[in-house]
């Protein structure tokens, strides 16, 4: 990929800040070579786990249904499980190459940390902040804050 000579610098100085949104879940799979799921498919799936014979309107909806009839417990252990393992494909892979300033996501899966280990010699090791309590000091040189939209602080457990 040729990218712009301003960005390429940028991104050699280590300058550059990523955010990730749902759609990088289209470059992750599951163990068995499924899709992760997107929005609508976790809720169907959360649907038919704890048979809770609704249809599908939209995955916040579904998961607050799913905690009430259930418990967050429960439900915090099914997406859990349903992101577990997920491994990215070799766009998500490359990503883990450059040194970025931090890392911003809105996901609740693993995918970028499962990069980043994937890579041999990765320039900067992940810092995964999930709540504003786990916020320490990190040197940009060898760590990269990554900053995680996790389901519940438990999530990097």
């Amino acid at each position: 990929m040729k990218l712009p000579l301003g960005l390429r610098q940028a991104l050699e100085r280590g300058s550059c800040v990523l955010f990730l949104g749902a759609g990088i879940g289209g470059h992750y799979t599951r163990p068995d070579g499924t899709p992760a799921p997107d929005g609508t498919k976790l809720s169907e799936d959360l649907i038919a786990h704890f048979k809770l014979g609704i249809t599908a309107t939209d995955l916040p909806r579904v998961s607050q249904y799913a905690e009430v009839k259930n418990s967050r417990g429960a439900l915090d252990a099914f997406v859990r499980s349903a992101l577990d393992k997920l491994e990215p494909d070799e766009h998500v892979q490359w990503l883990t190459t450059f040194r970025w300033r931090s890392v911003f996501t809105t996901n609740y899966d693993m995918g970028l940390e499962r990069a980043y280990k994937l890579n041999a010699n990765p320039p900067q090791k992940p810092v995964p902040i999930a709540v504003t309590a786990d916020m320490r000091y990190t040197d940009r040189l060898t760590c990269v804050v990554y900053l995680a939209g996790a389901w519940s602080s438990g999530i990097y457990s």
